[in-house]
């Protein structure tokens, strides 16, 4: 069945094929790649949207628009920093809409709880060196005062006496 398909098309070149895209290319016929100089105007036009509505689609006409080139989707997704203006500003074009402020990032809030964090270990850190030092200060000062009474090694190691209260188990 699908041979008496094909033998309905013709023989015209590309018959049965599915048709490739109209994506402009290179002057070599190869897809152009995003250059950081590209990928600066494209994350200049998301953060300067004006439109009340933004999806990749309308990034991508909006680019081809202002740079003459045509890029997929999926190829202005794929760098980190253009897909993170286009969801800060699709964030802040559904805030704007419900009447409500900008929100952080969950970016900035996780930053912001690891830095308090690190303070307060860098607090506690600070807090046991000083324990430390006078704890090695009161050290220092009983293994003179053990020398100066004559006390030995053994005697200073000697387990403690269990305190007989007068009770029977």
């Amino acid at each position: 069945m699908a041979k008496r398909i094909l033998e309905g098309l013709g023989k015209q070149p590309g018959a049965g094929r599915v048709p490739r895209t109209t994506a402009r290319r290179g002057a070599r016929g190869r897809r152009v790649h995003i250059s950081k100089a590209d990928e600066n105007i494209i994350r200049t036009i998301i953060e300067e949207w004006s439109r009340p509505e933004m999806g990749w689609e309308d990034v991508v006409e909006a680019v081809e628009q202002r740079l003459g080139r045509n890029w997929t989707r999926q190829a202005l997704g794929s760098h980190s920093k253009i897909k993170l203006a286009f969801q800060h500003k699709k964030e802040e074009l559904k805030n704007a809409k419900l009447g409500r402020k900008l929100r952080r990032s969950r970016v900035d809030a996780d930053y912001q709880r690891m830095a308090k964090f690190t303070q307060d270990i860098g607090e506690v850190v600070e807090g046991l060196r000083k324990r430390i030092e006078i704890l090695e200060a009161r050290f220092a000062r009983w293994r003179h005062n053990a020398y100066l009474h004559r006390l030995t090694v053994e005697q200073l190691d000697a387990p403690l006496q269990e305190n007989d209260r007068g009770r029977t188990d």
